[in-house]
């Protein structure tokens, strides 16, 4: 199977990108082995069931954007396309990755490391990523799927910062002895951090703090940034009318949110 995936990667290769497919892979491969790697790919190529995952008419992903973004939202519960399609998106970032600036922000983080190969791949990813001049910011709404990953110690080694927010009725045990929380660490995000505060913990190695980040003297900054159905609705219904370039529908966001978001 190895020799004639090479064989078939390398056919493929000398393709122009728009000729290329799995479907066409899947020529290269055994016909007659039920478990070998022919079999295995067919689900994924072209009217198998995950063809429309991967084996689509061209490729639109695309980074050449200053700011891009991917909403996997459809696939987080979907635990055979979710870390294919995660690993796919983190190899074309790392090859975007050329020393300048980059950020690349990862939400519901814990759906990805469901997939232990992925898991390995993105801690390997973690290790190498600062050296790029690149930022990684993930976000989970609990600690305890990332700690529960083979991977989620060395994941959690490579933030040099973490940002918790208040969470009453949280486990001390875990806190304290998974996390490295003192015991006014814990009580803050436990006890004096009351929910809907704005307070935010954040923790280095060092040290932490607690701060404040009540944002209600913005409200339309907010809205603008926020998923909320209103305001999401609101977006939706400016677009239709005045287009999809933000400079065009953003000032009326700006001056109506107040009458249209909740």
């Amino acid at each position: 199977d190895d020799a004639r995936l090479t064989r078939g990667v390398q056919a493929l290769l000398r393709l122009a990108p728009e000729m290329r497919s799995l479907a066409g892979l899947r020529q290269f491969l055994d016909w007659r082995n039920p478990m070998g790697a022919g079999a295995r790919l067919e689900r994924w190529c072209k009217g198998g069931s995950l063809g429309w995952a991967f084996d689509g008419e061209r490729d639109d992903v695309s980074l050449d954007a200053t700011t891009v973004g991917f909403d996997l939202t459809a696939i987080l519960d979907n635990g055979t396309v979710c870390a294919p399609a995660a690993n796919y998106l983190l190899y074309r970032i790392s090859q975007a990755l050329d020393g300048r600036r980059f950020v690349l922000s990862c939400d519901e983080f814990n759906f990805y490391l469901l997939n232990p190969l992925f898991a390995k791949i993105w801690a390997d990813f973690m290790l190498t990523v600062r050296k790029s001049n690149a930022v990684v910011l993930l976000a989970t709404q609990e600690p305890a799927p990332v700690l529960d990953s083979p991977q989620g110690d060395s994941i959690l080694r490579q933030c040099q910062t973490t940002v918790w927010c208040p969470t009453p009725g949280a486990e001390e045990n875990l806190y304290r002895k998974r996390l490295n929380f003192t015991a006014g660490e814990f009580r803050a995000i436990a006890e004096d951090m009351l929910p809907n505060s704005r307070q935010l913990l954040i923790k280095r190695h060092g040290g932490s703090a607690i701060i404040d980040f009540d944002l209600s003297a913005l409200p339309e900054f907010v809205a603008i940034l926020s998923s909320r159905k209103s305001s999401v609705g609101f977006v939706e219904r400016l677009r239709a009318t005045h287009g999809d370039d933000p400079a065009a529908w953003l000032p009326a966001f700006m001056a109506r949110f107040h009458e249209e978001v909740e």
